[in-house]
């Protein structure tokens, strides 16, 4: 029987030898197959930053394939993928969607604080989001995505290592994959 490595220090956050050596080899046998999202198929090193950031949030290695962006060079969670680590935590982020308007509330589970936040179409327009296909495609999803968003960065920034454009499609390398559907309340 063979014994354990012993454990070898590391600068904080990056994996050892051996925990490096089995990322790369798993990217080896994915990266160019369909499984892995088109933006990121073939890109090794995209592969590499996707599974390393979802190594520091404690993300599973495939769904971070399918929920982690590159938005301008930043690896950034998907919405459903911020929804799912913000409650992991234990916070609480609940909200309303229409075709006009989206509004969500949170509540950290540590402190107890509360905010909220609220984006209407009207606002989307002004600011030249309603440009972009995924906007015009799914806009009661764009909206829960941005503002959910927002809220998680104001409230929750520990959690939430996304910019702007991190849950829109037409912004993104990666998962092409359409917003998730809003949760209705």
């Amino acid at each position: 029987m063979r014994e354990p490595a012993p454990a070898v220090a590391t600068p904080a956050g990056l994996p050892g030898k051996e925990e490096f050596a089995q990322i790369c080899s798993i990217i080896d046998q994915i990266a160019d197959t369909p499984f892995v999202p088109s933006g990121l198929r073939g890109n090794r090193p995209a592969i590499l930053a996707c599974l390393l950031t979802r190594r520091e949030h404690g993300v599973p290695m495939m769904e971070a394939t399918q929920e982690i962006y590159m938005v301008d060079g930043r690896p950034c969670p998907s919405a459903k993928l911020m929804n799912a680590l913000v409650r992991r935590a234990g916070h609480s982020i609940q909200g309303e969607v229409a075709s006009e308007k989206a509004a969500v509330r949170g509540r950290r589970a540590d402190n107890g604080d509360q905010d909220e936040a609220t984006l209407t179409i009207e606002m989307a327009r002004r600011v030249g989001l309603l440009n972009r296909p995924s906007w015009q495609r799914y806009p009661e999803a764009m909206l829960w995505a941005r503002v959910a968003s927002w809220l998680c960065r104001r409230l929750l920034a520990a959690l939430a290592y996304t910019p702007d454009d991190a849950d829109d499609p037409d912004q993104q390398t990666g998962p092409p994959a359409p917003p998730p559907p809003p949760r209705r309340s």
